[in-house]
């Protein structure tokens, strides 16, 4: 039967940069408050109390931040997703924090559902009895731009519905400048400079995400392109019911992919997450693209075991010669090829001209970042923590700094990031360098020493 009589309340978004900025200084004075009055009764309180009073704390600004994020949506909840998923150590972002953003994957505050009405019938200038036979009033999921509700077609299929929430785009260039605000919240647990970072790349991500014409293409090609793998599922798109506002899709049903992999024993849990990231590798140096939003809410585990992949509005295409450039990188490391190393990092375009750092140099660097994939035999990614080693050769090697990334690496590197925090979470113990040789040869490059034949 369908729902079209909720009379929910409609929940709106924020609009306006005044009353969002005012709403982030809400959160400031209260984040600050509390962390002035810890630090005034921390001399009268025992160890163990002073502890237990930090914590408490913490894990009330935490679900602050996150409330407030959650509120704004838009690129305040986007930064927030993005955190959660960011390989940062537990003393720059402690664990209460970190499982606080990780509900924005799954807890959004969604909007009401004559918003949802109103923004569809905006969309197709129709109203929405005529568009859908069944429309679930209640979302199945909100995210940052937008919530996914369960509909049914008038020929029966089964669909997910992705509507976007009202001035998502028009409040972008204000969040942008808020969130410097929120910046000074955050980087007394984060680096000033990733999450300079990470806002630009939300620019980015968000300006891609809120086309939602575009994501349905992206899902026709990506089906298409990934059609030889059985073990991944996309979506199916219905253009006639899909606006730039407004994404129909088939409906799949599947379990979240973390919380499935954490349900598993040994050894099906270190094989399935293996088998995820090892899916991004394959993307990313076989068919030369990237899945660009990897946080944990966008991927599902369907009953006949395959992943299911969603949220393709941020996706990259690149050049074979950039994706081959980075195996090369780690080629080179296995035939201990260093003085080859500056050619090709000046092929990938770090730095701005010809790099002079000695290809050892590079060498050396890149083993400590690189270690997983050089390593022979089954790698320990819950113990490994390489921050300290990496700082302390920047300092003896400077020059390193120079070698900024390419602009089109940055994606690839958010990817690279994701993935390392998801199985240093997990703490998965795992062999990835067989893989890695494997798809080395499988572009045509010579491994003189190979661990795996």
């Amino acid at each position: 039967m369908a729902r079209f009589d909720d009379d929910e309340t409609p929940k709106h978004v924020r609009r306006g940069r005044v009353s969002r900025l005012l709403k982030l200084g809400g959160l400031g004075t209260s984040v600050g408050a509390s962390v002035v009055g810890d630090k005034l009764l921390r001399p009268l309180l025992s160890e163990e109390k002073r502890a237990q009073r930090s914590r408490r704390m913490l894990e009330r600004n935490a679900e602050r931040i996150v409330q407030t994020m959650g509120e704004l949506k838009g690129a305040a909840m986007k930064l927030g997703q993005m955190l959660s998923t960011a390989p940062i150590d537990e003393a720059r972002l402690p664990p209460e924090l970190r499982q606080a953003f990780e509900l924005l994957q799954r807890e959004a505050p969604p909007m009401g559902w004559e918003t949802v009405a109103a923004q569809i019938e905006a969309a197709f200038d129709r109203p929405i009895t005529e568009m859908y036979r069944f429309f679930e009033p209640e979302p199945v999921a909100a995210a940052s731009i937008g919530q996914v509700h369960r509909a049914q077609l008038f020929d029966g299929r089964q669909v997910a519905v992705k509507v976007q929430y009202p001035g998502v785009r028009e409040s972008l260039d204000d969040d942008l400048g808020n969130l410097a605000t929120l910046a000074q919240l955050t980087k007394a647990f984060v680096d000033r400079e990733r999450v300079d970072a990470i806002i630009e790349e939300v620019r980015e991500t968000l300006l891609a995400e809120s086309d939602y014409e575009a994501e349905a293409r992206n899902l026709d090609a990506f089906a298409k392109l990934f059609a030889e793998r059985s073990d991944i599922r996309i979506p199916a798109p219905v253009h006639s019911h899909t606006r730039t506002t407004v994404l129909t899709m088939e409906y799949v049903e599947g379990e979240k992919l973390d919380t499935y992999i954490e349900g598993l024993e040994e050894p099906k849990r270190t094989k399935v997450a293996a088998s995820f990231i090892e899916l991004f590798a394959w993307m990313f140096h076989i068919k030369h693209v990237l899945h660009a939003d990897p946080h944990p809410g966008n991927f599902l585990v369907d009953e006949a075991g395959r992943f299911v992949l969603l949220d393709f509005g941020c996706v990259k295409r690149f050049d074979p010669a950039f994706t081959d450039g980075f195996l090369e990188l780690l080629v080179c490391l296995y035939n201990e090829d260093y003085d080859r190393l500056p050619l090709v990092y000046e092929d990938l375009g770090f730095g701005s001209g010809a790099v002079t750092v000695p290809g050892p140099v590079i060498g050396g660097w890149l083993e400590i970042a690189l270690a997983p994939l050089l390593h022979r035999g089954p790698f320990d990614w819950g113990r490994w923590d390489p921050k300290t080693e990496m700082n302390r050769y920047l300092m003896r090697h400077p020059a390193l700094l120079k070698l900024v990334p390419p602009e089109e690496a940055v994606f690839y590197f958010r990817v690279c990031g994701a993935a390392w925090g998801f199985l240093k979470r997990l703490k998965i113990v795992h062999d990835f360098r067989r893989s890695s040789e494997a798809i080395a040869r499988a572009r045509g490059f010579e491994i003189r020493n190979p661990w795996s034949q």
